[in-house]
């Protein structure tokens, strides 16, 4: 499942607020992360539940990263981890998210770097921005 390393599938996920955010069964998520400023699509998962930290390390046989709720993957939908999958710094602008039923664009900081703040916590991105992290990521828009 989640491990570190290039290769290794994401099959997990760790956070305080998936169910707050409305995270369920059947829902397809992005990890993300910031590095150097730029966003790195990490990788894409399935959501097949979201359990306690309890549940959590019962299920991977180990205690796992600190979080109130975890989500863990549909059997055999994580992608491979990547840590060199960037979104090019050309594109930044066309990420979106959905808050209370309108598209919001991501937020870019005073460097021209996308907002940290904006991308902290569970956020709904929009179709579009799924396909174009689905491109970054080598994936069809099938898979």
């Amino acid at each position: 499942m989640v491990e570190r390393g290039e290769g290794t599938f994401v099959g997990h996920s760790a956070s305080n607020g998936f169910r707050q955010r409305g995270v369920r069964t059947g829902d397809r998520m992005y990890v993300i992360s910031i590095a150097g400023g730029r966003l790195r699509i990490v990788g894409r998962l399935d959501v097949e539940d979201v359990v306690s930290q309890q549940r959590a390390d019962e299920l991977f046989g180990r205690p796992m990263w600190e979080g109130a709720e975890h989500v863990v993957a549909r059997p055999g939908s994580g992608t491979p981890r990547r840590t060199d999958a960037y979104l090019p710094d050309a594109r930044v602008a066309d990420v979106e998210f959905v808050a209370d039923g309108v598209t919001v664009a991501l937020k870019i900081n005073r460097l021209g770097n996308p907002d940290v703040l904006s991308l902290q916590g569970v956020r709904e991105i929009t179709p579009k921005t799924a396909l174009l992290f689905d491109q970054v990521l080598g994936l069809k828009a099938s898979d």
